[in-house]
């Protein structure tokens, strides 16, 4: 599974979001999420970043979503599924 983790819910470069992936062959998917990084990770397993201890992150929020290759079941001709947009908030 792909993690896209990204600063903005609502473009992507220079494409709004959601940013439907049904033209690449998957009806039903969206792009949700800037994707400012992306990380790899076991579907269930816990992803984890640390956070400075700095008042200025305070407030930020973050924006992920899943990205899930699925070639065996074959769920649309792209081979890819997307999970809805969680959003986190920085506190203290």
């Amino acid at each position: 599974m792909f993690l896209a983790i990204g600063f903005s819910n609502t473009m992507i470069g220079s494409f709004p979001l959601p940013f439907s992936l049904a033209p690449l062959g998957a009806p039903g998917c969206f792009v949700l999420t800037s994707a400012d990084t992306t990380v790899f990770t076991l579907t269930g397993l816990p992803v984890t970043f640390g956070v400075p201890n700095d008042p200025g992150y305070i407030g930020l929020r973050l924006f992920n979503q899943g990205l899930i290759p699925d070639l065996n079941v074959g769920a649309n001709p792209l081979g890819l599924v997307t999970t809805d947009l969680q959003v986190i908030t920085i506190t203290q």
